[in-house]
């Protein structure tokens, strides 16, 4: 139990180091271009995967409760479609984390893979919970 706590609180951790940076990208948190040694699609990026990596730990390492159940069915549809959202923004917001064309399609294309992935996901999940419930 111990170590699942310490796991879930990394897991916490994880996610809040990974938003600054991706929060700096979009402008949300203030920021000059000459704070990045990188596109800022590119950080935002990077930052997003330790969000991606907190938010999986989080979620599956929660301490159980009733919905915690539930949380973890759902992991997979979760992270997809937060990946979903996080490559529509960078064709939305192009011009905040300075995306060229080249970027903002290929940012599309994944966009919609991570969506139609995630929809695939939840129908998967649904039925494996109407299943345990049935059964």
């Amino acid at each position: 139990m111990r170590e699942r706590t310490t796991q879930f609180l990394a897991g916490l951790g994880t996610l809040a180091v990974g938003l600054f940076p991706v929060l700096a990208s979009f402008d949300v948190v203030a920021s000059d271009d000459s704070d990045f040694g990188a596109p800022r699609w590119l950080v935002a990026a990077i930052g997003y995967l330790f969000v991606l990596v907190g938010a999986w730990l989080t979620l599956t390492r929660a301490p159980d409760r009733p919905l915690t159940a539930l949380l973890r069915a759902l992991t997979s549809p979760l992270l997809l479609a937060l990946c979903a959202l996080f490559c529509a923004a960078v064709v939305i917001w192009f011009r905040r984390v300075h995306a060229g064309s080249t970027t903002r399609a290929a940012f599309l294309a994944l966009a919609v893979a991570f969506a139609l992935a995630a929809g695939r996901a939840l129908t998967e999940a649904l039925a494996s919970l109407r299943r345990r419930r049935r059964g």
